[in-house]
């Protein structure tokens, strides 16, 4: 079990959290619509991608060494979250309430994720 590349991929998926959150306020201010297949496509397939890399690394990780305070059920709920936030985030309509809940969510997850990792690395 590479726990590095772990740690790595879920660096990535932090970054492409705050990825997310900045295109939703910069679509927020500038009002408008981004265009589907020049610019929500393209960051959801790259959010798509790496959670699914990084889940069946994870889950092996976790079946090896069954971390006390982390449970599939909120890393399968917090990557739900991530791929509707990849397509959210590019829409004027989103509400931003809910949308922000959702980011915190997402990052809250991911920490105790890397908090995990590292913890399991020593």
């Amino acid at each position: 079990m590479n726990t590095d590349k772990l740690i790595q991929q879920t660096k990535e998926l932090r970054a492409l959290n705050q990825e997310a959150e900045s295109h939703f306020y910069h679509f927020a201010e500038e009002g408008r619509e981004a265009s589907f297949f020049d610019e929500v496509k393209p960051f959801a397939d790259r959010v798509s991608h790496a959670l699914s890399e990084w889940q069946s690394d994870l889950n092996e990780w976790m079946k090896t060494y069954n971390p006390s305070y982390l449970h599939w059920s909120q890393v399968e709920q917090m990557i739900e979250h991530f791929e509707v936030v990849s397509v959210k985030a590019f829409s004027e309509d989103t509400r931003k309430k809910q949308f922000i809940e959702q980011i915190k969510s997402i990052e809250y997850t991911l920490s105790v994720i890397a908090g995990e990792l590292e913890k399991g690395e020593k």
